[in-house]
């Protein structure tokens, strides 16, 4: 009875012939098909990682820029007259050894009053820091974020001449199919 079987299972083995010229051809066709679609978005993909990575980058440098333009404003001891849209000057106090120098890493020394400058145009948004009139000191600048859709970035309430409410206003445009990314942020005057 066994042996019946094992012949059954032999004629049979020696019956499959494989596969037919026209299914091997599908079999072929639909595997380039899918490496093609693999590889074309592979390639999208490197293409458009730089200018996403670039993007971020942008985005990432106008939220430090928003936080140190909070962060020294509000231990500012006076707004310079006649800021506007695109500039503003303040004096503010630093953990500097000299204005536009090195950090004071000596923890029992004061910080110092230095005039800070931020100031956007073409869409560059730099800071400057200078010693006060009549101080020693070096005037450094930096550049902290490019790519902006309006040097506008300053916003003063109830004005720009007597302001209690400084607001930063960061647009970046959109790209492609991205959407404008918006980074918006304000401060109080405390120490006027």
């Amino acid at each position: 009875m066994h042996t019946r079987r094992f012949k059954i299972a032999i004629r049979a083995a020696r019956e499959e012939r494989g596969v037919t010229l026209i299914e091997a051809l599908v079999v072929m066709t639909m595997t380039g098909l899918v490496a093609a679609a693999a590889s074309y978005l592979l390639i999208v993909a490197v293409k458009t990682q730089p200018r996403i990575s670039d993007r971020n980058y942008a985005i990432q440098q106008g939220r430090i820029l928003e936080d140190r333009f909070i962060h020294e404003l509000r231990s500012s001891s006076k707004v310079i007259p006649t800021p506007n849209s695109q500039q503003i000057t303040f004096d503010t106090y630093l953990r500097r050894v000299q204005c536009g120098g090195a950090v004071q890493t000596i923890a029992s020394q004061p910080a110092i009053l230095c005039r800070i400058t931020y100031g956007c145009t073409a869409g560059i948004c730099n800071r400057t820091e200078a010693p006060i009139p009549g101080h020693v000191g070096t005037t450094t600048s930096q550049e902290l974020v490019r790519g902006l859709s309006s040097s506008a970035v300053f916003g003063y309430s109830p004005s720009a001449l007597d302001a209690n409410y400084v607001s930063v206003h960061l647009v970046f445009p959109a790209e492609g199919a991205d959407d404008a990314v918006t980074l918006d942020d304000g401060v109080n005057l405390r120490n006027r």
